[in-house]
């Protein structure tokens, strides 16, 4: 397991949000894109295609909420602590909640992006409708691998540091 220190902190959530963050951001807009293509001519009486689209719809908004609440929380709270000397009594435990909080949420759009590709499976070509469902097994198999390694770097490196040093901090 690698190591942070506290001055490393800003050059890896910064890597972070700049490579997987547009990563999801870009490859589940992608996603919306080819289950709209795969049910534009509806889903009535499809229950493969109708869960596709909800799954879909349930990724993006995992996504978007995650994301959010990383950069505009999560992160902004891992820099405030590599500024600090000590952390008092009524904000210990915050960071590790933030952290599990932000975990529990990566394994739930990991959950979603598999069952999305499972789904994807059953209606495949030649069976299935049209090609997406290859295009749509392709960008899932990337986000899974994406969120493999944006999990590693977050619960491996920077989420260690963070909980040891609000716990040193808090001593």
């Amino acid at each position: 397991m690698k190591t942070i220190e506290s001055m490393d902190v800003e050059a890896v959530l910064s890597e972070i949000a700049r490579t997987h963050h547009d990563f999801l951001r870009r490859h589940v807009e992608r996603v919306g894109e080819i289950v709209a293509d795969m049910t534009t001519f509806g889903d009535a009486g499809d229950e493969v295609r109708l869960e596709i689209r909800q799954l879909s719809e349930g990724l993006r908004l995992c996504v978007e909420s995650r994301l959010a609440a990383e950069e505009e929380v999560l992160f902004p709270m891992l820099r405030w602590l590599t500024r600090q000397t000590h952390v008092s009594k009524c904000q210990a435990g915050m960071i590790r909640s933030r952290v599990m909080m932000a975990e529990r949420d990566l394994a739930r759009i990991r959950g979603v992006v598999v069952k999305l590709g499972e789904r994807a499976e059953e209606i495949l070509s030649p069976a299935g409708p049209c090609e997406l469902c290859h295009e749509l097994l392709r960008v899932t198999a990337a986000l899974l691998e994406d969120l493999r390694e944006h999990a590693r770097k977050e619960s491996d490196v920077v989420f260690p540091w963070a909980i040891a040093r609000e716990d040193a901090l808090a001593h």
